[in-house]
């Protein structure tokens, strides 16, 4: 018991040279880019008819990068993940359902990879 008592302090120091204060745990959130770039994202077309398709071109962005493309209709937002290619291209499909004619649709599009960040937006009209 005494043996324990003066190791405490030993293990303790020990602890705080192996373990540095601020290290990251697998619980820890994920860390947010330090640089954020731009990208270009184009619909297939400005305006789409009801119950059809329309695809969002991403490109600028990094090789093999995984893509979040989110869809902002007024009945809530669709979200696909798709991957950048060799040449930093993308391309993610909505289909346009039964939204509301008239209504601007916002696309919003993020990548991150290590310390870099993509971020750029597009919109298309359902008629």
């Amino acid at each position: 018991m005494r043996a324990r008592a003066l190791l405490a302090p030993v293990v303790a120091g020990l602890t705080m040279i192996l373990v540095p204060v601020g290290s990251a745990s697998a619980s820890a959130p994920a860390k947010a880019p330090t640089v954020v770039l731009g990208c270009t994202a184009a619909p297939s077309a400005s305006t789409v008819h009801q119950h059809s398709y329309v695809a969002i071109r991403i490109g600028q962005i990094g090789a093999g990068v995984r893509v979040r493309v989110s869809a902002h209709f007024r009945s809530g937002t669709t979200t696909h993940l798709t991957t950048g290619s060799k040449t930093g291209a993308a391309v993610s499909g909505f289909n346009t359902g039964s939204a509301a004619k008239g209504q601007r649709v916002a696309v919003t599009v993020s990548a991150v990879k290590g310390d870099i960040g993509w971020s750029c937006s597009t919109a298309f009209v359902v008629r």
